[in-house]
């Protein structure tokens, strides 16, 4: 192989290793996000769903009988489940909305106001839903059509602004003059080559018995 195509491809990988480092780790970010949403029970959001649904719907002429997670509503029952409070939502846009140039107290307020955001939509998200199939709606138009116009897009959107920063630190990692260390090295080298004649034909030799003869080449 030629020294000049080693260089290349040497400086290529080193260049982006930046981001491959925020690629492994988003994506190892997004894996425990996953686990986390299906490992806990999310009792406490659950909760305030249910508290909120509680305090809101007799205000609309529909009284509510509360059973642990499930409510009865006009003789309707409704559980509220993990996924009735958006937290996947939240904790799956999470590493999306990271960015390892920006501090770590800009982060959390990035997520904090995100996170609140998410909540109160879903809260009125929730009151919509089920007022709407107690009163005889059907689940697509009630419930279904509100995760197409809100949850599918949210995250979409975040994941859209992320391939955006994942392609500039791309750009910006290649352009790093550190990524070039290894090709000025090789520079003096051939400076070093040129300049002393013995000096090049030990280099010669020392490239042929690691790379071996170029393709073409005579044995």
């Amino acid at each position: 192989m030629p020294i000049q195509e080693t260089r290349f491809r040497v400086s290529k990988v080193r260049g982006h290793g930046l981001f491959w480092r925020v690629f492994l780790v988003s994506l190892c970010a997004e894996v425990l996000a996953i686990v986390a949403f299906f490992g806990l029970e999310w009792s406490w959001l659950r909760k305030v769903n249910i508290l909120w649904l509680h305090i809101t719907l007799p205000a609309l002429g529909c009284p509510v009988k509360v059973n642990g997670y499930t409510l009865d509503v006009l003789g309707h029952p409704f559980e509220i489940s993990s996924y009735c409070t958006y937290v996947d939502l939240m904790i799956c846009s999470f590493p999306l909305l990271w960015r390892v140039r920006r501090r770590l107290a800009a982060n959390l307020a990035v997520l904090a106001g995100f996170a609140g955001i998410v909540a109160l939509v879903n809260l009125a998200r929730v009151l919509l839903a089920v007022y709407g199939m107690a009163k005889g709606a059907s689940m697509f138009w009630a419930h279904d059509i509100e995760d197409y116009v809100l949850w599918y897009p949210t995250i979409s959107i975040a994941a859209l602004f992320w391939f955006r920063y994942a392609g500039s630190l791309w750009r910006e990692s290649a352009n790093d003059p550190s990524s070039s260390r290894g090709n000025e090295a090789l520079s003096e080298m051939q400076k070093a080559e040129s300049g002393n004649p013995k000096f090049g034909i030990e280099v010669s030799l020392l490239t042929s018995a690691v790379t071996g003869p170029e393709r073409g080449s005579a044995p």
